[in-house]
C-alpha cells in the first residue's frame, strides 16, 4: 500500500515523499484475502465538502497531521520547490507540514472536491 507524503525540510520548503506501508496479509470474515497496514492512532475523523475554493495560489500549511483521502475530485498540490502532484477518489495523503513555506492546492475541473480527513495523534509517526 502506497502513501503520499507532504513535509516540510529544516529550511521550511515542502517536499513529497513516496512511503510504502507494510501490511500484513488477513482472511477476512467472508472468505477474501486482505492487506491489512498497522492501525494509526486518530483524533477524529470528518467528512469534508470544498464549497469555495481558497483564493488562486494561497499557500498553506496543514493545521495537523493529517491524513487527507480524496473521495470526489482531483486535487494538484504544489509543494514549495515547485513539484507538483495530482490526487484523486482513493489515493492517500499524509500531511506534515504543519510549519514553514506551505503548499499550494488547487481543484482539477469543475467537480466540488469531497475529502476524508483523519487527525492523527500526536504521537503518531510516520513510517
Amino acid at each position: 500500500m502506497q502513501l503520499v507524503r507532504i513535509y516540510n525540510d529544516g529550511n521550511g520548503d515542502s517536499h513529497f515523499g513516496d512511503l510504502e506501508l507494510v501490511g500484513q496479509a488477513q482472511l477476512s470474515s467472508t472468505g477474501a484475502w486482505t492487506e491489512v497496514s498497522e492501525p494509526f492512532a486518530v483524533d477524529s475523523v470528518v467528512l469534508r465538502d470544498v464549497i469555495s475554493e481558497a483564493p488562486e495560489g494561497a499557500p498553506h500549511v496543514s493545521p495537523a497531521r493529517i491524513i487527507i483521502v480524496p473521495l470526489v475530485g482531483t486535487v494538484e498540490v504544489e509543494a514549495s520547490d515547485g513539484e507538483t502532484r495530482r490526487f484523486g477518489p482513493g489515493e492517500l495523503v499524509l500531511l506534515e507540514d504543519t510549519a514553514g513555506k506551505g503548499h499550494i492546492t488547487r481543484n482539477i475541473g469543475s467537480h466540488r472536491r469531497s475529502t476524508l480527513v483523519v487527525a492523527l495523534r500526536a504521537s503518531e509517526k510516520a513510517t
